[in-house]
């Protein structure tokens, strides 16, 4: 009898070896009032990418996948879509209340990007993260037309690829309440597992959490 193959979710980057690396959207003021915060949403977000990353892995070997493609995407002729539809609307995981989002952009040695992908922060940072699809993105993401801070890191195996995190808070939630309340303390390690450079750890992969101070 055959196995039947479940649904196997992508993980974000495009292998555990994506580490942090010093380019000029690096250099943040010290004045910042929610770097804390962000720093910690920004650790929140790593972990559970490595944990994504281990599953697809351990996925792979079980059900003996091909080795997922290195190269960019060829692009696909854009379809219009309703953004009201039923689609957009029904569980949409943007809701109210969500405070912030991550938008994660992909670029081949920083050229032009292929691929964005969004995920929306859980109540608890212990919990997953879930991914927005682009339906309902469009639908719900005019909420977080800003960028209040982002984060810069490049495949240590393959030096061509390349991603931008970029944090993206609820500006209707600005309005009516503080989003530092609404998120529990949660201290951020700089070991993230996989090689994945912790907060503000300079891109150098090891892991101490100490990097340059900003």
């Amino acid at each position: 009898m055959n196995q039947s193959i479940p649904p196997i979710l992508e993980p974000v980057f495009c292998c555990g070896k994506a580490h942090l690396t010093w380019t000029s959207q690096n250099n943040k003021p010290w004045h910042n009032p929610d770097r804390e915060l962000h720093d910690r949403i920004y650790g929140s977000f790593l972990s559970f990418a490595v944990k994504r990353q281990k599953i697809y892995n351990f996925n792979s070997r079980i059900f003996n996948l091909p080795p997922r493609s290195r190269d960019p995407p060829v692009p696909q002729p854009w379809v219009p879509h309703d953004v009201l539809s039923d689609e957009a609307v029904a569980n949409n995981p943007i809701k109210d209340d969500t405070p912030y989002c991550i938008h994660v952009i992909s670029r081949d040695d920083f050229g032009l990007a292929y691929s964005h992908r969004y995920y929306a922060i859980p109540k608890n940072l212990n919990e997953d993260w879930t991914e927005i699809s682009h339906v309902h993105w469009f639908a719900q993401g005019y909420k977080f037309r800003d960028v209040v801070d982002r984060w810069d890191l490049k495949c240590q195996i393959d030096h061509e690829t390349f991603f931008r995190l970029e944090l993206r808070p609820n500006l209707d939630l600005r309005k009516t309440v503080n989003v530092v309340a609404v998120l529990p303390q949660r201290r951020v390690c700089g070991g993230m597992g996989m090689g994945m450079g912790g907060a503000r750890g300079g891109g150098k992969g090891k892991g101490n959490g100490k990097g340059r101070r900003r």
